[in-house]
């Protein structure tokens, strides 16, 4: 019987290991595959709420400004806080942004710092997780049990921890994908009204009855001119453009 209990607990010991190691892995083929954000993000926290047996959890990210952590997903009783906004200090996401360390909170409604709101949804022990690129903390990964009976264990931050320094990679990798794919879309929306607006003046220029002539500041090469132009000077356009004004009387 002792036997069978090691060998049942060192089954269970491989299992999980074999779960994080396909966690790290599907984080990983994220990065490299530069996904979405939303879907890298939905991706990250269900396989870390499937590590540690729990339906419970979210990610909050940093804004822009660092004024605020933005609840950008969430899972269980906490996905009807999406969207919200945590302030450095506030409860565990706030204390971990602060810190830039791991928080755990094994009896939530107990505890000093605890929100109102997150007391209300009934969860009991709540483990934050930043995540970091270089000394920066980018967000935070939480994760919760609603069951009294449980609580995090050393191996369960342990595992965490590992699990958020990949995560944390990938996200920042995909947040500059999406803010890249951002630039250039409005870069190709400029170049294409740069060149209707390009389009629109040479139909002016040419259309127009008074006599255009353009040509360079420095030397007088005439570079272009309108139909009036040809007209009123009596010059031909080849073997006009690109010659000196003072070359042609």
């Amino acid at each position: 019987r002792l036997e069978l209990q090691e060998r049942l607990r060192a089954e269970r010991k491989l299992q999980v290991q074999a779960d994080y190691l396909t966690a790290l892995n599907e984080t990983a083929l994220g990065l490299l595959n530069r996904s979405e954000l939303r879907p890298l993000l939905e991706s990250i926290l269900s396989r870390a709420c499937a590590l540690l047996n729990t339906q419970h959890g979210l990610i909050d990210l940093v804004l822009p400004d660092e004024s605020a952590l933005r609840q950008e997903l969430g899972h269980g009783v906490l996905s009807r806080y999406d969207g919200s906004l945590t302030y450095k200090g506030e409860g565990v996401t706030g204390g971990v942004w602060g810190s830039g360390k791991t928080l755990v909170v094994q009896n939530y409604a107990e505890w000093d710092n605890n929100l109102p709101e997150f007391v209300d949804a009934g969860f009991n022990a709540v483990m934050g997780v930043p995540l970091t690129v270089g000394n920066k903390v980018i967000g935070v990964l939480a994760i919760s049990f609603v069951e009294e009976e449980r609580g995090f264990t050393q191996e369960h931050v342990n595992l965490m921890e590992r699990f958020a320094a990949l995560a944390s990679i990938a996200i920042d990798n995909a947040r500059l994908f999406e803010q890249t794919q951002k630039e250039i879309a409005e870069r190709t929306l400029a170049e294409a009204a740069l060149r209707s607006s390009e389009e629109r003046f040479r139909k002016i220029f040419h259309a127009s009855p008074v006599a255009i002539v353009i040509t360079s500041l420095d030397k007088g090469i005439i570079i272009e001119a309108n139909e009036a132009y040809w007209q009123l000077s009596g010059l031909e356009p080849h073997g006009t453009v690109g010659r000196m004004a003072i070359e042609l009387g």
